[in-house]
């Protein structure tokens, strides 16, 4: 338990700035880490002088699935809501996306990589650093009319960033995700990308590196399913079955997102909060993208995550061979 408490107390302090008399609200799955760590928020809570509960739900299937009504109505309620999460979060749902426009806070921490994030110090100074570099890389992206990506591994798409304006995905400034988590994300327009996508690192939620990689092309902004292709069949068969989750699940880009921070693990583990956040990576998204600027809704927010890539804002190179030029 070495420096969990610790950690928890300046999460709570510094990140999340929950203040006495306020209201906090914990969503998390039954699952064991997801649980335990809950438990120490509330007992840190209370005595901090924090109102807080604890609203329990079934596990995600996937990303994008909304929580109860129940948990819904209280997000819109409580000042802030913690989503402590093993399985998929709730960050990409309409009940978060009502919060947020209410006026409520909102943060999530996944239970992914919790061993190495929390029993260590967490550095606010390299937060810092993290922070001008997502909101900076933020901003070039909100500036941009397009983005095109390449990979060595056959990935070459483009897509419109036109009137879309990039969030920093930063603990230190649009916050969200913590404690050790950053990337710049935008919703691309929709209808526009044009390309192939090859996923040579992994797709968010599977929980491990993939072996073979999949690819699939995109035309007028809708994944063709039946492009969708991989050695390993049950790999693109898994794929395809959450593009055919509803008529806008094909969407792509739902996303475009760079990760932003150093002190993560430079080894992929297959794992959301250490690989998307890793420098010289980037993701796309399929499905959903209303809840952060786009104009898309579907019960699904699916990513995939590249490597070794070269990235185009109109002509400023922003990631080139997998290195970020910010």
């Amino acid at each position: 338990m070495a420096y969990i408490r610790e950690n928890l107390k300046l999460i709570l302090e510094k990140l999340i700035r929950v203040q006495a008399g306020q209201s906090l609200l914990i969503v998390t799955d039954y699952l064991a880490r997801s649980g335990s760590i809950a438990n120490i928020v509330i007992e840190l809570a209370n005595s901090m002088g924090i109102e807080t509960i604890l609203a329990t739900m079934e596990p995600r299937t996937h990303a994008g699935q909304e929580p109860s009504p129940f948990i819904s109505a209280a997000m819109k309620t409580a000042d802030v809501t913690f989503n402590i999460h093993e399985t998929g979060s709730v960050g990409h749902t309409t009940a978060r996306k009502e919060a947020t426009e209410a006026g409520k806070k909102f943060f999530i921490m996944g239970m992914e990589n919790y061993e190495y994030y929390l029993r260590a110090p967490i550095a606010l100074g390299e937060l810092e650093v993290v922070k001008e570099r997502t909101e900076k890389l933020a901003e070039m992206m909100t500036k941009a009319s397009v983005a095109r990506a390449t990979t060595p591994y056959g990935t070459d798409i483009s897509m419109s960033l036109e009137g879309r304006d990039a969030l920093p995905l930063a603990p230190l400034s649009r916050g969200w995700t913590i404690p050790d988590y950053g990337e710049a994300a935008i919703a691309p327009v929709e209808g526009t990308t044009e390309g192939v996508v090859v996923a040579d690192a992994s797709v968010r939620g599977w929980g491990y590196v993939l072996r073979k990689p999949i690819r699939f092309e995109v035309k007028k902004g809708k994944v063709l399913v039946d492009t969708v292709w991989s050695e390993i069949a049950k790999q693109a068969e898994r794929f395809k079955r959450t593009l055919l989750m509803d008529q806008d699940a094909s969407n792509c880009a739902a996303e475009l997102g760079f990760g932003t921070i150093h002190i993560v693990s430079e080894m992929l583990r297959g794992t959301f909060y250490s690989d998307y956040a890793m420098p010289g990576t980037f993701h796309i998204a399929c499905g959903r993208n209303n809840d952060f600027g786009g104009a898309t809704l579907s019960t699904v927010h699916q990513d995939v995550l590249m490597t070794d890539g070269t990235v185009k804002l109109d002509d400023i190179v922003i990631l080139e061979n997998g290195e970020l030029k910010i």
